[in-house]
């Protein structure tokens, strides 16, 4: 039965590493992308920049987790697109998957700059949510290591220490839980909105100028129609805000 249990868990833990993935789309569309940066005339730069973020969107689309340079790569055309806030919100999600991204960092906050805002300041759970899943992911190899000793060697002691790493595996499970089911979900304004008191349109606004493209948010609940969000500002203030007009990290 023990000898069961560990062989079941080797084929999970193994099926949470997942395989590498390749894309056809992914050269066709970095070639794409150089030609709108060689383009002469305005239409053949717009037509190539597109046809390059329509391939990278069909890759993120068709694999369950895009890498931070995919991200990147999006942000990049869509700045070359002069879409700033569609680009700061794809700079955004590369920080997510690696937050010292220097690349996405800087370009990130050229962004800021285009669109008006403040220098980029990392959030808290751009940073904290990565750093978990890399300890999770160091405790699940060890544990597999170590599972997998069981079953070639019969040792008492290696039979102890497997059991240990499997209880010290629940620490990070645990706290990627908490982090899953209870930090408010970070998002990015794309389009300028009224920042209401209320979830309608009529009602009065918490401040006189509008959310700005580019600015970032936290989504507390969502409005039973599922038109509105609530959202938490960096001051800290409370309200509702259309829900096409932000998506989230």
């Amino acid at each position: 039965m023990e000898r069961l249990f560990f062989s079941f868990f080797l084929f999970l833990s193994a099926s949470l590493w997942g395989l590498p993935f390749n894309n056809a789309n992914l050269e066709e569309a970095n070639q794409s992308y150089l030609q709108g940066e060689k383009a002469t005339t305005f239409e053949e730069r717009k037509t190539a920049f597109n046809q390059a973020i329509s391939l990278y969107h069909q890759i993120e689309h068709t694999i369950s987790s895009p890498s931070a340079d995919l991200y990147r790569a999006l942000g990049d055309t869509y700045f070359q697109l002069n879409e700033y806030a569609w680009a700061a919100l794809y700079y955004r999600r590369a920080l997510k998957q690696e937050p010292q991204d220097q690349l996405a960092i800087n370009h990130l906050t050229l962004v800021q700059e285009k669109l008006g805002l403040s220098p980029l300041s990392t959030a808290p759970s751009s940073t904290i949510l990565p750093q978990r899943w890399a300890i999770f992911g160091r405790m699940l190899f060890l544990t597999f290591l170590l599972t997998s000793a069981t079953l070639w060697f019969s040792s008492s002691f290696l039979r102890y220490l497997a059991k240990m790493s499997l209880l010290f595996l629940l620490i990070p499970i645990s706290s990627l839980i908490w982090s899953y089911y209870f930090t408010p979900l970070e998002a990015l304004i794309i389009a300028p909105t009224g920042f209401y008191r209320e979830p309608q349109l009529d009602q009065p606004q918490l401040t006189q100028a509008p959310l700005l493209a580019g600015t970032s948010v936290y989504v507390l609940q969502t409005t039973s129609n599922g038109e509105w969000l609530k959202i938490v500002n960096a001051e800290g203030l409370m309200g509702y805000v259309p829900l096409a007009s932000l998506r989230l990290i």
